[in-house]
């Protein structure tokens, strides 16, 4: 949740907010939602933001990455010494932070929640399938949309997230 907060105050300060303020009604905002609001709420909110996620995969398409740079550079992360230590950081540096344990209540807790039954696992499990779908489509437009902005010559050059 920190890094979370740091993500708000950064992006309300290209706004003028101070800092304070953003975490103040942040904070106020999800202590209200948890304590008053309703699970189909909540997962309204949260449904909202991942279709906003989507933006990215156009995204790629309006700064027209070299595809090929692409390709090859996702092809140059496979060791070519076998699994060193090397790719075994870099493999849990991705991994790591993508499949973490609380999930795993959440999903409890999200069916229970819902009041699924047996008969509703198979549906549970296509929602989870095309949501790890499109969080890897996502994280991939993203990759490519950094490393296109940020890398090329005459790139973007960031000090701040403003």
């Amino acid at each position: 949740m920190v890094t979370d907060f740091i993500g708000m105050t950064a992006a309300l300060q290209i706004f003028g907010v101070p800092p304070i303020l953003t975490i103040i009604g942040v904070s106020i905002l999800m202590i209200s939602i948890f304590v008053h609001g309703r699970y189909w709420t909540w997962e309204k909110i949260v449904l909202l933001f991942c279709v906003l996620n989507l933006i990215y995969i156009p995204a790629i398409l309006l700064i027209h990455p070299n595809y090929s740079d692409v390709i090859k550079d996702l092809i140059s992360i496979i060791p070519t010494g076998g699994f060193t230590g090397d790719f075994f950081f870099f493999f849990m540096a991705n991994i790591g932070p993508t499949i973490a344990p609380w999930m795993i209540f959440f999903q409890q807790s999200s069916v229970v929640d819902k009041g699924m039954t047996t008969k509703d696992i198979y549906f549970g499990k296509f929602d989870t399938a095309v949501g790890a779908f499109f969080t890897v489509v996502v994280a991939i437009a993203c990759l490519i949309l950094t490393g296109t902005l940020l890398f090329k010559p005459g790139g973007i050059d960031i000090d701040s997230a403003a």
